[in-house]
């Protein structure tokens, strides 16, 4: 199953849905990836028992309301201390390029005390095509 490595900490993948769970469990344990986050769907069984934290949080790829940007900005905080205790992350939506990404850029924000524009410049070196919501970008812009 394919994953895309952003940081030695964090993958991103798009949706799990329709995976093979065996293929999905060998890549998770392979890459030993602690916390999922879903940010589209609804939870898939398995998944709570091969990883510390499973997260599924979904959210529309289009502009974030203002309780959804609250709670990003808390999920971003709990997955930045959760890899400073040295977890790895995998976070998914559809395609892994909106949601997810910006999600990323989030964390990546706090980990390496960046701008919005640092984080969106290196998802998009790591992820082709990534954050092409422009709502998103400028949410991003704007931090």
């Amino acid at each position: 199953m394919k994953i895309r490595q952003i940081t030695p900490e964090i993958f991103v993948r798009g949706n799990l849905r329709n995976v093979d769970l065996v293929d999905l469990g060998a890549t998770v344990a392979t890459n030993k990836i602690d916390v999922i986050v879903s940010l589209v769907g609804e939870p898939i069984s398995p998944i709570s028992s091969w990883v510390h934290t499973y997260v599924v949080y979904p959210i529309a790829d289009s502009k974030l309301k203002l309780d959804v940007e609250v709670e990003l900005n808390e999920l971003a905080d709990q997955l930045t201390e959760l890899i400073k205790t040295g977890k790895k992350i995998l976070v998914n939506c559809n395609a892994g390029r909106n949601r997810s990404c910006l999600l990323i850029a989030m964390v990546l924000m706090r980990l390496k005390n960046w701008s919005g524009r640092q984080a969106l410049d290196f998802v998009r070196e790591k992820r082709p095509n990534a954050i092409a919501n422009p709502h998103f970008e400028n949410f991003l812009l704007q931090q």
